[in-house]
């Protein structure tokens, strides 16, 4: 694994945050960027330029890619508070509340390393992506939601995504994360569906808008046909009685 970092401000850079949302590096602020050796070959490919930091083995990659994130996390929030934020899961989780955005970050990141994610952190996350007041909370706060709910197919979720990404008032960043999120929740390894080529993205140019869309009608339509089947339901004589008297009175 290699660290570095991205000279300059362009699309490409933005391309590679892109990258970094689906996997396949971990993003960092200030154009920050945790990769394979094998990615510097595209990158040389498309004249990005590029400062490299430090270079990693790797013996074993997932153990490599953990390792790494946590040596940079040391020198992002400083290497007492991530020794502090491993020990124990209940304080990795209290930090979420941490009044310094970049220890939040922080502590998302080390939960899913060291602990996975729950439905209770899941929850958590939701908060954030919505609330927190800080654009790379949001981000990584998003993409911990995409991690969970992967191949789900979850309706509210995918319209909360597709809803950051229509969201003109809300960060780049986060809108990004948000729509390259929705293809993670509803892939599935027999999916028709291809991910367009992330190099070649540009943001919001190449957004597919009738995908995106397709997931609020979607939630839409499902709670249309849900309200019906409730009105044809009460519109029943034996329904309305069930409505005037409790459950418990028809077993008398």
């Amino acid at each position: 694994m290699v660290e570095l970092q991205i000279l300059g401000d362009g699309g490409k850079t933005r391309l590679l945050v892109e990258k970094a949302s689906r996997g396949l590096a971990l993003c960092f602020p200030h154009h920050v960027l945790v990769v394979p050796e094998s990615a510097l070959l595209a990158l040389d490919e498309y004249g990005v330029s590029y400062r490299e930091l430090r270079r990693t083995g790797q013996v074993q990659r997932e153990k490599s890619d953990a390792e790494v994130t946590i040596e940079h996390l040391e020198r992002y929030v400083g290497k007492s508070v991530v020794q502090r934020l491993v020990q124990e899961e209940h304080i990795t989780i209290q930090h979420f509340n941490h009044p310094k955005p970049k220890y939040r970050v922080a502590a998302l990141i080390l939960l899913d390393i060291g602990w996975g994610l729950t439905q209770e952190v899941a929850d958590r996350c939701e908060e954030l992506a919505h609330s927190d007041p800080d654009a790379n909370v949001r981000g990584v706060a998003v993409g911990m939601l995409a991690r969970y709910y992967m191949m789900s197919g979850n309706l509210r979720i995918a319209d909360m995504l597709a809803r950051f990404v229509c969201d003109e008032k809300e960060d780049p960043g986060v809108r990004k994360a948000a729509y390259w999120s929705l293809f993670t929740l509803e892939e599935t390894p027999t999916s028709v569906l291809e991910r367009p080529s992330i190099l070649a993205f540009q943001f919001p140019t190449d957004v597919n808008w009738v995908y995106v869309d397709s997931f609020l009608r979607l939630r839409s339509s499902i709670a249309r046909a849900s309200r019906g089947i409730r009105r044809v339901f009460s519109w029943l004589p034996f329904a309305r009685r069930l409505v005037r008297r409790p459950w418990y009175a028809a077993a008398k």
